[in-house]
């Protein structure tokens, strides 16, 4: 009976649309997942850049405040994602490394029940949180006594980690640690 279909003109003919319209489906599918993943790479980009820019303005920068943003941002360009916001203030001495001094992070997982492991290592510029001491790319100098702000921002989207950075100087001098 297939081969009867096969061998028929009308059969092979329905057998091609069938096999392009699969294939045109597949496609679209995966330029639409392309389009998420770029999109969620560029707001990352912004919230990161805003997320710095804001806690690099203010000498005395508030722990509700931040939260509030950090819950603004989340719930305007990222909803519903599960997202990490890591907000690190780095001092360099004179002729020392630089050391954090201080780390604030806030976990967002709506609707979960436990937070997914991956986004609790989503820091990259910390990586010793005992000694305080900061990673920072190797093309990336400070000078002595400067501060900076760096903001992190990772997601998981569809099993993979999303993750990008901004990094400004302390605008109003050495800021304290948010309360």
């Amino acid at each position: 009976m297939i081969r009867s279909w096969l061998r028929n003109r009308r059969g092979a003919v329905a057998l091609e649309v069938v096999l392009g319209v699969v294939m045109l489906v597949m496609l679209t599918d995966l330029g639409f997942g392309l389009y998420r993943q770029a999109e969620t790479s560029a707001n990352l980009r912004r919230i990161a850049a805003t997320y710095a820019d804001y806690a690099s303005r203010d000498k005395d920068p508030s722990a509700t405040e931040i939260q509030a943003l950090v819950e603004f941002l989340h719930k305007t360009r990222l909803d519903p994602l599960h997202a990490a916001f890591v907000l690190v203030a780095v001092e360099k001495a004179p002729d020392d490394i630089p050391t954090a001094l201080w780390v604030v992070g806030h976990l967002i997982t709506p609707g979960a029940v436990q937070v997914d492991p991956d986004l609790n290592q989503c820091s990259r510029i910390l990586t010793d949180t005992v000694t305080m001491a900061a990673t920072l790319p190797s093309v990336f100098t400070m000078e002595d006594n400067e501060v900076i702000i760096s903001a992190e921002v990772c997601v998981k989207r569809n099993g993979d980690l999303l993750y990008d950075h901004s990094i400004m100087p302390a605008r109003a001098g050495s800021p304290a640690e948010p309360v």
